[in-house]
Order: structure tokens, then sequence, then C-alpha cells
């Protein structure tokens, strides 16, 4: 018996000494180990475990605190790239800006050369119609001797601004060939 006993104690020494071992790998796997990767039914055993269920709590709460940063990181770079985006349209705006007041300034130029232009244009229709004025209480005679030195172009600016009857008398009197070229530019043949 004492055999026996022998051989049962080494044999529980033995179980002993493997569960200490496999306890202790358990501690140094669980110490430098990512609990969060453990398959969930080892889990669920762990936790039975007083030591185990401590470290297992901890674990999940690093993997919260991890995913919560991992999800800010995410945040921070969406946020940054918006702001990006936004400066860019900015500036994209101040360019658009700077062209709108170029060429409100060119708006402005051109404006006021039109209105100059506008304004000498009334004042040569004003002349034109006084002068028109002039050649209608002349002599269509001598109206005519003056029409013959003149551009036809201006000749047919005056007659637009005279009497119908007035300009014939005048047309009458001119060179026929002056008469026939006024006619034929007053047409638009």
């Amino acid at each position: 018996m004492d055999f026996l006993n022998n051989k049962n104690f080494i044999i529980a020494l033995s179980v002993f000494i493997v569960v200490v071992i496999f306890v202790l790998g358990l501690i140094l796997y669980f110490n430098h180990a990512d609990l969060n990767k453990t398959n969930p039914s080892v889990k669920k055993v762990l936790a039975i475990i007083p030591g185990f269920n401590n470290r297992l709590k901890q674990a999940e709460q690093m993997n919260e605190v991890q995913r919560q940063q991992k999800l800010i990181e995410e945040e921070k770079n969406k946020l940054k790239a918006e702001w990006d985006n936004i400066e860019k349209k900015k500036q994209e705006l101040k360019v658009k800006e700077q062209e709108l007041n170029n060429r409100e300034q060119e708006l402005k130029l051109k404006e006021s050369e039109l209105l100059a232009t506008r304004a000498k244009l009334e004042t040569n229709l004003k002349n034109i119609k006084d002068i028109s004025q002039y050649y209608e209480l002349m002599d269509p005679g001598n109206a005519a001797k003056i029409f013959a030195t003149m551009d036809d172009e201006l000749i047919i600016q005056i007659f637009q601004n005279m009497k119908k009857e007035s300009v014939s008398q005048i047309l009458s009197a001119l060179d026929p060939k002056k008469a026939a070229s006024i006619t034929k530019k007053m047409s638009g043949i």
C-alpha cells in the first residue's frame, strides 16, 4: 500500500504540477495576449475563474476605449477633410470674387465709354437735325451745290431728318450721278 500510496502521491503530484503549469501558462498568456481576440466560449470559461474575470473586464474596457479612440480619430480625419474642402472652396470663392470684381470694373469702364459714345451720338443727332432744318430753309439749288462736296453718308443722315418735299427738290438739283449714288445707298441696295 505504501507503493500504491506512493503511486497515488506521484500521480496527484504530477496532476498538481500540470495544473500549476497550466495555470501559470494561462496567467502568462492572458497578461501578454489580446483577450479581445480570444474565442467567446473560452472567455465564458475563464470568466468563472476569479482572477481572470477581472482581466477579461479590463480587456473589454480597453477594447471599448480603443474603439472609441478609433472612432474619434476617424471623425477627426473626416473633419480635417471637410475643413480642407472648405478652405479649398474658400480660396476658389476668393478667386471668383476677384474675377467678378475685375469684370465689374471692366463693365463700369465699358458703361462709361458707352455713355460717352451715346452722348456724342445724341449730340451728333441733334446737330444733324439742326443742320437738316437749315437745309430745308435753303434754296434747293444752293443746298445741292453744298451737298455735291459732302460725303454720301452725311447727306443721307441729313436727308433722313428732312421733309420729303425738300429732299426731292435737292436731289433733283444735284448732279445725276451723285443723286443716283445717294438714292442707291438710301435704299440699302
